[in-house]
């Protein structure tokens, strides 16, 4: 997944309709989303953390993924 794809689904399984709402839930500063979907920043290890346990998928799998795409 994207890293986009990754924050929508933290929305839907958090039940949150926006980014405000979803960088408070994971604790994320709010300008960072946008900044993630643009592709202007990474999505930050903890963050990746978070996200996969929101999603309750594994967090290896999701920091392996994320970074692959870096490259």
């Amino acid at each position: 997944m994207t890293p986009s794809e990754y924050l929508d689904a933290a929305k839907a399984r958090l039940g949150v309709e926006s980014d405000y709402e979803l960088a408070k839930r994971i604790e994320l500063p709010r300008q960072s989303i946008p900044a993630i979907r643009t592709g202007e920043r990474n999505v930050p290890l903890d963050v990746a953390f978070r996200l996969a346990i929101t999603l309750e998928l594994d967090p290896a799998s999701v920091v392996a993924d994320l970074e692959s795409q870096r490259e």
